[in-house]
């Protein structure tokens, strides 16, 4: 038992000093090869070696090991490809070497990518060019696929050093990476988009080259490959060239090649970060007037405004934006309202967020200038949001204010002829009649005094309002008593009476109306919690309010309180 339990003890550092063993073992056999032999026996030696050095890393274990005890500079010597002596002669092992040196390299560089300047130093460029160069002549080649993958993921951890990003595109890189694009394997696919994406960060001679490689092109094609990292890093790419100094010739060529619909495409992706890219692209794209009639056609709206509701914060900001340039054009706007848009920007309109309420902000009032949609902003209570909502910055305040100006020059003739046609459409569903509430609401605070009248007393208004009032649910009551505040409010003088009614009433000022009255009672209200009665005849001298209650008709049906936020006077 004893020796069991001694056994067990040491089994693993055993099994580190075997692992080691084995390890150096593979490294010295590489170093003793020489690079580039046509022997048959060499090449089959450094091939297996390689291959064993690829598997010990591939699963990021030892190599720290692998590194320490000379991995780099035998693994870069044997990426060099022999030449054959005569022309039409074969290679022994053909490509073995190269893939699982490349491999290995790729692998230690995934896991301990601080290597990538010891790579540097022993003058891996040239090599990995030369072998994106024979990788491109076979896509087929399994050797040759995972060539190129090990190539590209070297190229790509190498280019996250700014000191060396240059180095790759004098060495010659990027013209066969972009021809890798036409590969139809996606792991390849992946790494050489990886690859790129790292190339072009922050180097424009490096974006020049690629765009000049007619990477574009290529890139837009695979727009539409269904894997999400694949599309998330072509999207990344066009990003990254469209930020740079070229962006307007690279917007020309992206139009020209046909981007806009993959684009508009990936606005539906399941990965947020494509989609965010991809909205991004779709503000940029709007900046062109005559591509934002496209935009909306080719169906970027509908895929926009969900994204609107998205939890993402990043995302919205790129989505709203987008709207926001889009609703420039009046067929936009009418699109973005009738799409659903209104009800999420009024809800982002009250985000912590300060670039999504800025663009929210924007992008109403731009939908408020149109005619056609201020029967809609009405209906879903875009004015109290406006009135309610917190600003974080002046911006989305002024705009606020602004889209207010707009509903008060534009609520006048035909739009507001329609706005009381809708309040005074039979709706009877709780649906409908929060629509009607909205759209007093709203007219009680954007119309002048004179309208008013028109909308209260000439067209049924008032009678509206004081049945919700007094059959209406909790909501309902409350908004109607606001709505009453606010008529009051903005009425200084009393609305005309209709010819001889009540023109002997005593005239007094308000103050003569106290908290309670009981004289000879006949109205009742109940104002922040208790009773307040009142004489009909003193209370239609008080207040121009109650006049037009009265006058409206209203006619009381049951004998109860009717409880609304009225102001006492005392």
């Amino acid at each position: 038992m004893e020796f069991s339990r001694s056994k067990r003890h040491i089994r693993p550092a055993t099994s580190r000093m075997a692992r080691t063993s084995h390890i150096r073992r593979q490294i010295a056999i590489l170093e003793s090869l020489p690079p580039g032999s046509l022997s048959a026996s060499d090449r089959y030696a450094a091939a297996v070696a390689a291959r064993h050095i690829f598997e010990i890393v591939r699963n990021g274990d030892n190599v720290d090991t692998v590194v320490n005890n000379g991995a780099v500079p035998a693994l870069v010597k044997h990426l060099l490809r022999p030449e054959p002596h005569e022309a039409g002669v074969g290679i022994p092992y053909e490509y073995q070497v190269e893939e699982s040196c490349a491999l290995a390299i790729s692998h230690i560089l995934i896991f301990k990518n601080e290597c990538a300047d010891l790579f540097f130093e022993r003058g891996i460029l040239p090599l990995l060019v030369n072998l994106l160069n024979a990788s491109i002549e076979d896509f087929c080649s399994i050797e040759l696929k995972n060539i190129a993958y090990g190539a590209a993921i070297a190229i790509y951890y190498l280019a996250e050093l700014d000191s060396i990003r240059t180095c790759v595109r004098n060495a010659g890189a990027i013209p066969p990476l972009v021809k890798l694009l036409e590969s139809r394997d996606p792991v390849v696919l992946t790494s050489t988009a990886c690859a790129l994406q790292s190339l072009s960060c922050r180097n424009e001679e490096n974006l020049i080259l690629i765009l000049e490689s007619d990477a574009l092109s290529k890139l837009i094609r695979l727009l539409a490959f269904e894997d999400g990292d694949l599309q998330r890093l072509r999207v990344s790419i066009i990003a990254k060239l469209y930020s740079s100094e070229l962006s307007d010739d690279i917007k020309k060529k992206l139009q020209q090649a046909g981007a806009l619909q993959p684009v508009i495409n990936l606005l539906s992706s399941h990965c947020s970060i494509t989609q965010r890219l991809s909205a991004w692209l779709i503000g940029i794209f709007a900046d062109d007037p005559a591509c934002r009639i496209h935009i909306a056609q080719r169906g970027a709206i509908e895929p926009l405004i969900e994204i609107l509701s998205s939890p993402d914060h990043e995302l919205k900001i790129e989505a709203s934006k987008a709207i926001a340039i889009l609703a420039q054009d009046e067929h936009n706007q009418v699109g973005i309202a009738y799409g659903g848009g209104m009800l999420p920007l009024l809800k982002n309109l009250g985000s912590k967020h300060e670039h999504i309420q800025d663009n929210s902000a924007l992008a109403l009032y731009r939908l408020v200038s149109n005619e056609e949609n201020i029967h809609d902003f009405l209906k879903v209570g875009g004015v109290a949001k406006l009135l309610k909502t917190k600003f974080n910055t002046q911006f989305a305040e002024d705009y606020v204010s602004d889209t207010i100006e707009i509903l008060q020059e534009k609520m006048t003739g035909q739009v507001l002829a329609e706005a009381i046609y809708l309040m005074e459409d039979n709706m009877e569903d709780n649906m409908n009649k929060k629509f009607q509430t909205s759209i007093l609401l709203g007219l009680a605070h954007i119309c002048s005094p004179n309208d008013l009248k028109t909308i209260f007393m000439d067209n049924n208004g008032l009678d509206i309002l004081l049945d919700l009032l007094a059959h209406g649910n909790k909501s309902q009551q409350q908004i109607s008593s606001n709505i009453f505040l606010q008529i009051d409010d903005k009425t200084a003088e009393p609305f005309p009476t209709k010819a001889g009614q009540h023109s002997q009433s005593p005239k007094m000022s308000s103050n003569e109306l106290s908290g309670s009255n009981d004289e000879c009672p006949d109205v009742t209200f109940v104002a922040e919690g208790r009773s307040f009665n009142a004489n009909k005849t003193r209370l239609l001298a008080s207040s121009s309010v109650f006049c037009a209650m009265i006058d409206g008709g209203y006619e009381i049906r049951a004998y109860r309180p009717c409880r609304c936020q009225l102001k006492c006077c005392t």
